[in-house]
């Protein structure tokens, strides 16, 4: 008997079975190119379904005209498309589960000149302008659905489609009073009537027993957004028309709030969900960022007509229905990182946490395999090594596994880092891979120990210092020395960097995250939209006082903060830094750092050169390789390959990069 039966309930909707009550939501694979249904994207479904695992899946990214795909290069909806996607429909009713196609038309999400909307739409997160669709042209698009979801069915194997209607999508291009700015029948006097045509289209071309489902934008979180009665009131008429579920979308933008990221408590968004599916009674897929089984359960059993939609735990664990199922709840990897449904890349398929394997590889020509280091490439490495049939040594210099990538536990928000390196480690046992810690490995060790071993090198980067003025002061500090050391920091800190890691620091310093839904709501303004409008609260926002005093500077003098946070939707993250009192200085120049201040000139002729009262520096700019030991190897003319960060110097400090890469090495290389 499961610990959690409610999950596990069959449910119907419309006229079909479902053998669970969880959706595997539409999560971007990195798979969506030409080749839309190959062996890899067929593979990462059927990881999450075999085994009774989801019984429902979403598949995402249907576009249903060039008009709405999100770049040209994406995939459109045709007949070769669907007779492919026979493959992996047929492979997931094999699993005994369901599946549906989400229908896209991305409106003003669209990142090329053919964009349309309902209105003129410029994009505030990516600066594209999406045009306004002609009158005569909004049948021909609707059409475009319809048939769409016919093929679907008929030609695809899908058992139903789901609309996309949220953020700015099309179809909420119309609906909301933000997005919808003509003066035509389609206008805001008719703002629900291309949903509802759209619906009444669909269903028409579906016939009864397929299912539909409408992921339908829950509040805007913008002042003049849809008034909370025109949700319902629009949620109730589709479900008139034939939509049998609905699912969720916050936000007309995921990058102008944490709408589901590290900085989001779990289950923020449930009550506004739970809220709607009480005042009109339909069932719902409660979304968002649901991870905990406990929560979820109860949720499902006050509403039994109800689902829920996983999306990032199933990236970070395939076999997360099943852990859950045998109440191996504890050993569930959990998800850490910025991707959404929307941006998971093709880096972050294998992740940070790559999902656990069945068996052992039984290889021809076992092979000796020492991997030197124990962050996240060495330990892929390893696991991929023992995974084909290898017998693997790893070793790491420190107490534990984890490399930099521990250290990232440090930050607000990402202690969970600590479960996933948890996990890699009895993983690596389960695999037989031999793991010593605290052993410096040197060349000599090697070839005294090891000299019949493939070596794998996977001993990670350092941060570097840039050469300017005063940087070898003692009051400059290193994130190994903020988070490795922990050596003490002053009130008034200087956080320089250029990149992703240097606007972690400052939240390390000044930005705590915060678990209680109340005062995050509190913090970020938002209230209930039956109250306020859009859910916006309009008044300003209250924090506890920061720990100290943080100044941010770009080190790169024509970078910009914004633009690059823009560019990887974490805007959030430094709208959450300022309104901790962090002050951000773009396009400038450092010119001294000195023991109690640090100078620096900007390249606005008004401000000139100023100083910043400083207690302490903290650089967080670029990592270079450590090449001690390949040194040594090269002297020894031994053979070795580099894996993960090791083999290159970049700002960037992706894990999931360097599992991607050492995964790529070890399947590639003659070991």
């Amino acid at each position: 008997m499961t610990q959690f039966p409610h999950l596990f309930m069959p449910l119907k909707v419309g006229a079909n079975f479902l053998n669970n009550r969880i959706v595997m939501a539409p999560i971007a694979t990195g798979f969506d190119g030409s080749d839309c249904f190959g062996t890899e994207r067929i593979r990462f479904y059927l990881d999450r379904v075999r085994n009774h695992g989801a019984g429902l899946v979403i598949v995402n990214n249907g576009i249903v005209s060039f008009t709405g795909k999100k770049k040209l290069s994406d995939c459109k909806l045709t007949q070769t498309y669907f007779r492919n996607a026979k493959g992996l429909t047929d492979a997931i009713h094999k699993e005994g589960a369901k599946v549906l196609l989400q229908l896209v038309h991305n409106g003003g999400e669209a990142e090329h000149p053919f964009a349309l909307a309902a209105s003129r739409i410029k994009n505030k997160d990516t600066g594209n302008v999406a045009n306004r669709i002609p009158k005569f042209a909004i049948d021909h698009l609707i059409q475009h659905y319809a048939v769409a979801a016919y093929e679907a069915v008929h030609l695809g194997g899908f058992d139903g489609v789901e609309i996309d209607a949220g953020h700015l999508s099309l179809p909420n291009t119309f609906t909301s009073p933000i997005l919808n700015r003509r003066s035509d029948s389609w206008g805001l006097q008719g703002k629900h009537d291309f949903a509802l045509e759209l619906v009444q289209r669909i269903r028409g071309h579906l016939g009864p027993q397929p299912i539909l489902s409408y992921r339908i934008s829950l509040l805007d979180l913008y002042a003049k957004g849809t008034p909370w009665i025109d949700v319902l009131t629009l949620a109730q008429n589709l479900h008139h028309e034939g939509v049998n579920i609905f699912s969720f979308d916050i936000g007309l933008s995921s990058n102008a709030f944490p709408v589901d990221c590290e900085l989001t408590p779990e289950g923020v968004w449930t009550p506004f969900m739970e809220k709607f599916t009480s005042e009109i009674k339909v069932p719902v897929i409660f979304g968002g960022n649901l991870q905990n089984p406990e929560h979820i359960a109860t949720l499902l059993a006050k509403y039994p007509t109800s689902m829920a939609e996983i999306g990032k735990p199933f990236v970070a664990d395939a076999c997360w229905v099943q852990k859950i199922r045998k109440g191996d709840v504890s050993s569930i990897i959990p998800y850490v990182g910025h991707a959404n449904k929307d941006h998971i890349s093709n880096d972050n398929i294998y992740s940070i946490a790559a999902p656990a394997v069945n068996q052992i590889q039984q290889s021809e020509n076992v092979k000796k395999i020492l991997v030197v280091g124990g962050g996240p490439a060495g330990i892929a490495a390893a696991r991929e090594a023992a995974i084909l049939g290898h017998k693997v040594t790893l070793i790491e210099e420190k107490k534990e596994l984890g490399g930099l990538f521990r250290l990232g536990a440090k930050i607000p928000g990402r202690s969970k880092i600590l479960n996933i390196i948890t996990a890699w480690k009895e993983e690596l046992l389960r695999l037989g891979v031999e793991i010593r810690l605290e052993t410096t490995v040197t060349g000599r060790l090697i070839e005294d120990d090891f000299p019949d071993h493939a070596i794998l090198l996977a001993v990670g980067r350092e941060s570097t210092l840039p050469s300017l003025p005063g940087i070898d002061n003692p009051n400059v500090l290193t994130p190994e020395d903020l988070f490795e050391k922990q050596m003490p920091v002053g009130h008034r800190v200087a956080v320089i960097g250029s990149g992703p890691l240097a606007v972690d620091i400052a939240r390390f310093l000044s930005a705590p995250a915060i678990e209680d839904p109340e005062k995050w709501f509190c913090a970020w303004g938002i209230g209930d939209p039956a109250k306020y409008r859009g859910g916006v609260l309009g008044v300003i926002p209250h924090l506890a006082t920061p720990p100290r005093h943080t100044d941010l500077i770009n080190l790169n003098p024509k970078g910009s903060f914004e633009k690059d946070l823009t560019a990887i939707n974490r805007f959030y993250e430094l709208q959450w830094l300022r309104m901790h009192g962090v002050n951000t200085f773009e396009q400038t120049e450092i010119e001294q750092i000195e023991v109690h201040s640090i100078k620096v000139r900007s390249d606005d002729d008004q401000q000139g050169s100023f100083s910043l009262r400083i207690d302490h520096v903290v650089v967080a700019d670029k990592f270079e390789p450590r090449d001690e030991l390949s040194d040594e190897l090269n002297v020894l003319d031994k053979e070795y390959v580099l894996v993960g960060s090791c083999n290159q110097a970049s700002s960037d400090y992706s894990a999931s990069r360097a599992v991607q890469d050492a995964i790529y090495s070890v399947r590639n290389s003659a070991l």
